[in-house]
């Protein structure tokens, strides 16, 4: 249980890292000077921002909602967290380079959800 708590201590660390790591990317870069090193690091630390976000909440409504010991369930949570984010991360940047359309984005979220069903035991 110790070990449990420390993950999602880790996941939380993880999340405030990200956002102050976006933040600074936001007020320090001007987008139409800077090279792709920094939308690298913008895009990055969405995807651990927003998996770390998703693997928190899906272990907290999972754990509240089923019967599944809570050291089985952190291997499920981290693995639809970054399903999650991930697919996230994509459509987030298919919108910055214009090319995001809603049968783009139904395309990512359908391959979101056959990843999910795919790895779920």
């Amino acid at each position: 249980m110790r070990q449990l708590s420390n993950n999602l201590w880790g996941m939380l660390i993880a999340a405030i890292i990200s956002v102050a790591a976006i933040i600074l990317v936001i007020w320090n870069f001007d987008p139409d000077i800077s090279g792709w090193p920094i939308f690298i690091l913008f895009f990055l630390a969405c995807l651990i921002f927003l998996s770390a976000v998703s693997i928190m909440a899906y272990y907290f409504v999972k754990s509240r909602n089923s019967d599944i010991s809570l050291g089985e369930l952190m291997p499920e949570s981290i693995r639809q967290g970054l399903i999650i984010g991930g697919a996230l991360t994509i459509l987030l940047i298919l919108q910055s380079i214009h090319v995001l359309t809603w049968i783009n984005g139904l395309s990512i979220i359908i391959i979101a959800v056959i990843l999910s069903m795919y790895f779920k035991q």
